[in-house]
């Protein structure tokens, strides 16, 4: 026998309580319709949702691809930039060195010829004492000359007298030809006497000794 009844054979409280119930599962089916209704909205609404999220996404990853390439130029950039400088601040150093170098070089340099001009100087300072002494020495030797000058007139004024008295002493004759007539051979002063050489080299040692002639082989000299 079926569980279920026919309706005739229910009773009024039983087909009242399937009244209920069946207006219930209408409800609930209009219900369960509208949620489904709701539910492909919703997926509609995820789905648009979910592709303007994947535009999104693809917008966000260009972006950031972008932002990436950037990234990378400027690093680029700056690379290049940092190897201007650090070529730069090398060349600097370079150049820094190199002048650091010529300082050196020229203070070196000026050392030297400052100690060049200390020692000019002291040279000039000992050549001017020098000079100064040679000063002295040289009034000292004015006043020698002179004094020998003095002397020598003295001494010629009396040759002069001795010789105005020797004039005619043939022994002195060679002195007063060599003092004519300068420097003297032997013949010379032979065939100027007319004496033999024999007698004149006599006379002319004899002078000698006496210091007013000076013999040198065959010249006669004053002395």
């Amino acid at each position: 026998m079926s569980i279920y009844r026919k309706k005739e054979e229910l009773t009024e409280s039983q087909k009242e309580a399937l009244s209920k119930i069946e207006r219930k599962a209408v409800e609930q089916g209009e219900v369960i319709s509208e949620q489904s209704l709701r539910i492909k909205e919703l997926e509609g609404l995820l789905t648009q949702r979910e592709n303007e999220l994947a535009q999104l996404r693809k917008n966000y990853e260009l972006e950031v691809k972008k932002l990436n390439d950037m990234v990378t130029q400027l690093q680029r950039q700056s690379d290049d930039q940092i190897s201007k400088i650090e070529s730069v601040e090398h060349k600097m150093k370079d150049e820094t060195d190199s002048i650091r170098y010529k300082e050196e070089e020229m203070q070196f340099k000026m050392r030297g010829l400052e100690k060049k001009i200390t020692d000019l100087e002291n040279e000039a300072k000992r050549k001017e004492e020098r000079i100064e002494g040679l000063n002295q020495e040289l009034g000292l030797s004015e006043e020698r000359v002179t004094e020998l000058e003095k002397k020598l007139q003295e001494k010629d004024a009396k040759l002069d007298s001795i010789e105005s008295i020797i004039g005619d002493d043939a022994n002195y004759k060679p002195y007063l030809i060599v003092k004519k007539y300068g420097s003297s051979s032997i013949q010379d002063i032979k065939k100027t006497l007319g004496l033999q050489e024999g007698v004149v080299r006599r006379i002319v040692l004899e002078l000698e000794k006496k210091g007013l002639l000076r013999i040198d082989g065959e010249q006669i000299h004053l002395a």
